[in-house]
C-alpha cells in the first residue's frame, strides 16, 4: 500500500501544475513531452533478454494504452474543465477496473463491486455541484475514455507481469512501457499536427514537464504499476480514488483554490470504509462460505434498492394521477 500511498500524494500535485503551467500547449504535445522524457530515464535498467517478443509486444501495448492513450484523453479534457474537475471525474475508475478484472477472469464478484461504488460515492461527496453543461459533458467523455485505458492498463499488467520471469523486475520493464506510451502519443500529436507548438515551451514550463516526466509519470507509474501487483484489485480500486481528496488538500495548501471542507471530510470518512472493505475482501476471497454471505448479502441489498425504487416511482404515479383526478 505505500507504493501507492506515496504515488496518490505525487499526482496530487499533476493536476494543479498542468491546470496553471501547460495549458497553453497542445494537450497531446504535453502527453507526448512527458512520457517521453521517462524513456531515457529508465533506458539503462532495459534488459529484454529471457523475454519473449510475445511479452515484449504486450507491454508496448500496456504502455500505450495505460499511460499514452489516458493521457491523450486526460489533457485534451483540460479544454473543457478545471482541474478540480478532472481529480473527481477519475472516481469511475475503480468501478472500471472490477468490471474489467471480473472478465478477465471470467468471474463477477459482488463484493468487489460493493467496494467500487463505494469508493465512487466517497469521492463524489466531496465536492461537486455545479451545473452540467455542453463543456463539461465533452470532458467527462474524454475522462471517462481515459479512465478505461488506465483501469486497463493496471489488471493487464498484474497479468502479464505474472507470466514474466521474476529475475526481470518491475524497474526494468518500464522502458518498453513508455516506449509504447511514446508511440501513441507522437502519433496523435502527428494527427493534431501541433508540433510546432515545442518552439512556444518556456523555461518554467520544461521544470514542470520533467517533473510530470521523470517523477508524475516515470517513477510514479513505476512505483503504482508495482504497488498493484501487491495488493487486491479491491484495495487498487480505493487507492484509484483516493488522490482525489489528496489533490483537492494540495490545490488547497500549495495552489490556493477554495473547496467544502464539509464535504472533503465527509467524503474522506467514507473512502475510509472503501479501504475498510478493501481488508475484508482479502479474507473474502480466501474463505468460499464468507464470500457466499457477502454476495447473497449485496444482491440482496440491491434487489432491495430496486423494490424501493420502483415503490417510490408508483407512489409518484398514484399522487400524479389523484392529483388530475382532483383537477376534472
Amino acid at each position: 500500500m505505500l507504493y501507492l500511498l506515496i504515488v496518490s500524494i505525487a499526482w496530487g500535485f499533476s493536476f494543479g501544475l498542468f491546470s496553471g503551467q501547460l495549458k497553453t500547449l497542445d494537450p497531446t504535445l504535453v502527453a507526448f513531452l512527458r512520457l517521453f522524457l521517462a524513456v531515457p530515464f529508465f533506458a539503462p535498467f532495459f534488459r529484454p533478454k529471457g523475454i519473449s517478443y510475445k511479452h515484449l509486444l504486450y507491454l508496448g501495448c500496456i504502455g500505450g494504452i495505460q499511460f499514452g492513450a489516458m493521457y491523450v484523453f486526460l489533457n485534451l479534457s483540460y479544454q473543457f474543465l478545471e482541474s478540480w474537475q478532472i481529480a473527481l471525474f477519475t472516481i469511475f475508475t475503480p468501478l472500471y477496473l472490477s468490471v474489467i478484472d471480473g472478465i478477465w477472469e471470467d468471474r463477477f464478484h459482488p463484493f468487489g463491486l460493493l467496494m467500487a461504488l463505494v469508493a465512487i460515492i466517497g469521492a463524489a461527496v466531496i465536492h461537486y455541484d455545479e451545473k452540467i453543461t455542453e463543456s463539461i459533458l465533452t470532458g467527462v467523455l474524454y475522462m471517462q475514455m481515459s479512465n478505461v485505458c488506465f483501469a486497463f492498463g493496471q489488471v493487464a499488467y498484474r497479468h502479464v507481469r505474472r507470466q514474466i520471469p521474476k529475475e526481470h523486475s518491475d524497474f526494468s520493464l518500464q522502458c518498453i512501457l513508455f516506449i509504447g506510451a511514446s508511440i501513441v502519443t507522437a502519433v496523435a500529436t502527428s494527427y493534431q499536427g501541433t508540433w510546432g507548438d515545442l518552439a512556444k515551451v518556456e523555461w518554467d514550463q520544461v521544470l514542470t514537464l520533467l517533473y510530470m516526466g521523470v517523477i508524475a509519470s516515470g517513477l510514479c507509474f513505476f512505483f503504482w504499476n508495482k504497488g498493484a501487483t501487491m495488493v487486491s484489485i479491491g484495495t487498487l480500486a480505493v487507492f484509484n480514488n483516493l488522490k482525489i481528496p489528496i489533490a483537492m488538500l494540495i490545490s488547497l495548501t500549495v495552489f490556493g483554490e477554495s473547496t467544502n471542507y464539509y464535504r472533503l471530510f465527509c467524503g474522506s470518512i467514507i473512502l475510509s470504509v472503501a479501504m475498510f472493505l478493501s481488508e475484508l475482501n482479502e479474507r473474502y476471497q480466501t474463505n468460499t462460505k464468507f464470500s457466499d454471505r457477502v454476495d447473497a448479502w449485496v444482491l440482496g441489498l440491491l434487489d432491495n434498492i430496486r423494490i424501493a425504487y420502483l415503490a417510490k416511482v408508483e407512489e409518484i404515479k398514484e399522487r400524479a394521477a389523484k392529483e388530475r383526478d382532483q383537477d376534472n
